[in-house]
């Protein structure tokens, strides 16, 4: 069974909006060892969640390591797994409406940003 029939069968069991690989796995430099780092955007909650990782980890035979975005995600965080992030499944454009948010995030607060970060380099 391969990625895409996972997918397919926990979208129709679970109310997922999307999901998406990222790390090593997205990047294409994993190995043999490496776990699936996974997102999620759909309205679970964290018990559901866990048995959705568990489920993931008995369907690929590996360790998964499973996250849930959303707007109160740190945005650091939310910028990071987009960045190297392959979208395996999209409903009502939900990660372009995260993508979106992230982005007007950076750009609202760009110059904040570049402060914070002249601050944590130079002290």
């Amino acid at each position: 069974m391969d990625l895409t029939d996972i997918i397919d069968i926990v979208v129709k069991k679970y109310n997922i909006d999307c999901i998406g690989l990222f790390g090593s796995r997205a990047r294409n430099d994993h190995n043999e060892y490496s776990d699936y780092d996974l997102f999620i955007i759909a309205h679970i909650d964290l018990d559901t969640e866990l048995i959705l990782e568990s489920e993931f980890e008995t369907l690929l035979n590996a360790p998964v390591d499973l996250i849930s975005l959303s707007k109160d995600t740190d945005v650091i965080l939310l910028k990071n797994i987009m960045n190297d992030s392959v979208i395996l499944y999209n409903q009502n454009d939900k990660y372009e409406k995260l993508y979106s948010f992230v982005e007007n995030f950076f750009i609202e607060n760009h110059d904040f940003l570049k402060l914070r970060e002249h601050d944590l380099i130079y002290g």
